[in-house]
């Protein structure tokens, strides 16, 4: 019987000739996740699933959704076990969509979210937001071999739930990398008539300006650059394929990020409170985030240099061995 999840039947590449092989290939593909339907149908009996569980081998992560051992609980491993147990027609949406096309929703990340056909229903479930709606034809994509609405219905859907302030930084970065052009949120917004937000949404494209927040980054790169740093621009911070955040400035290898908080976006308590829990869960992971102004940036550059040259210099004493 295999009995934790690295487990492998002669080989990575060699088809599983037992049942419990069979799970245990499913599972990988499904982040240790696994079904008991699928497990019925891979060839284990009921009373085989039962002593599974009894015994600790797998655990129950939902009803008839079950850990095989051995699986770490990532954050990408409780989504799909979510979406396993909303069934075959659920798909990623909301805040875990965003996370899924690399976009940060600005949104605390302890939950998964998923859409419905309207005629399904789910029992509520711990850290789960099942939304139920009529209109998921022709908004559906694929990313990391997962089911997710696509990026124009994502934007529409975090209409409802930010702050107009966060909702413009959601725009400056999708409009900003290419993700999707106004034109395709416009016309997902034709499908929702009524729904909350999208009079915020219609304002927000009309007073969207690509120049505003890249001239200013431009000019701390500019700043950064010439005082010898050699930070990384917009850095991708993943867990499995999943957005954890995106830094403006990053320095990889001494695990040193750079916000630059331009007053417009962010000084909302929204906003704030977001950053700040933001910050803490990145300093869970080894990383030091500094944040800078405008003002810093524009009014008092030296300063801003010096200060991170003495970041530079805390980080070094930290990891320098006693005499």
């Amino acid at each position: 019987m295999v009995s934790s999840y690295s487990a492998r039947e002669g080989g990575a590449d060699a088809e599983p000739k037992t049942p419990d092989g069979v799970v245990t290939k499913l599972a990988a593909a499904q982040y240790g996740n696994v079904t008991r339907l699928q497990a019925l149908e891979c060839g284990l009996t009921r009373h085989q699933i039962t002593a599974r569980l009894a015994s600790g081998i797998w655990t129950v992560v939902h009803p008839k959704v079950y850990r095989i051992g051995g699986a770490p609980e990532t954050r990408a491993a409780t989504a799909v076990a979510g979406r396993l147990y909303a069934g075959d027609d659920a798909w990623f949406s909301h805040a875990s969509a965003a996370r899924l096309h690399g976009i940060d929703p600005l949104v605390p990340s302890d939950r998964t979210w998923l859409t419905v056909p309207a005629h399904i229903q789910r029992p509520r479930r711990p850290g789960l937001v099942v939304i139920r709606s009529r209109r998921i034809t022709g908004f559906t994509d694929t990313v990391h071999d997962q089911p997710v609405l696509n990026v124009a219905r994502t934007i529409v859907d975090l209409a409802g739930m930010l702050s107009a302030p966060l909702f413009m930084r959601v725009l400056y970065d999708v409009f900003g990398r290419g993700l999707v052009g106004v034109d395709e949120v416009l016309s997902a917004a034709e499908n929702f008539g009524g729904r909350a937000g999208l009079a915020m949404l219609h304002h927000a494209v009309e007073e969207f300006d690509p120049a505003f927040e890249s001239g200013l980054e431009h000019e701390a790169d500019d700043l950064f650059r010439g005082a010898g740093f050699s930070f990384e621009r917009q850095f991708e911070i993943r867990d499995e394929g999943i957005l954890i955040a995106r830094l403006d400035f990053a320095d990889e290898e001494n695990k040193i990020g750079i916000e630059i908080d331009g007053a417009r976006f962010h000084s909302s308590q929204q906003a704030r409170s977001y950053d700040r829990q933001r910050d803490r869960s990145l300093a869970r992971r080894g990383w030091r985030i500094e944040r800078f102004t405008t003002d810093d940036v524009r009014r008092h550059p030296k300063t801003t240099v010096r200060h991170i040259h003495g970041i530079y210099d805390e980080v070094l004493r930290s990891r320098t061995p006693a005499a």
